[in-house]
């Protein structure tokens, strides 16, 4: 028994290798703060990428609309601008309004786009209430 206290009392006093199990206490912590980092910068990028695509769908249906087609033809042309600009149909919705339902373009000769989102969250899946819709809307007057 006395030998067993003699150890622990040794391995007490000794300081060496302490710092390789900080580093190793705190390396979890500095890899899930880096990946919350870019899962955040991946929303954003998503989200300014979306902002585009209901931006350059509006305009094309302002255009469409101004040129005298129908509502049905303004949609698709809005929707195929949305989808070239990298808007997904498959996990997404695309909504235009002519007239807008919001914002200060509310008449009968302004369209709006809403396009929405969900993409799939790595790490806030384990946070709650996380959605992961990522909706944008843009509105062009005539």
């Amino acid at each position: 028994m006395a030998r067993f206290l003699d150890c622990i009392k040794f391995l007490l006093g000794n300081e060496r290798g302490s710092t390789a199990i900080v580093v190793a206490i705190s390396m979890p912590l500095v890899v899930a703060g880096a990946a919350f980092g870019v899962e955040t910068s991946f929303w954003y990028y998503k989200d300014m990428q979306l902002q585009a695509a209901a931006d350059a769908a509006a305009y094309a249906g302002a255009l469409e609309k101004r040129a005298g087609s129908n509502q049905a033809a303004v949609k698709q042309a809005a929707t195929n601008v949305a989808v070239t600009n990298g808007f997904r149909e498959v996990i997404g919705t695309a909504e235009l309004n002519s007239p807008p339902l919001t914002g200060t373009h509310i008449g009968a000769k302004s369209v709006e786009v809403v396009l929405q989102e969900k993409h799939a969250a790595f790490l806030f899946v384990l946070l709650p209430e996380n959605t992961g819709h990522h909706p944008s809307a843009s509105g062009c007057k005539l």
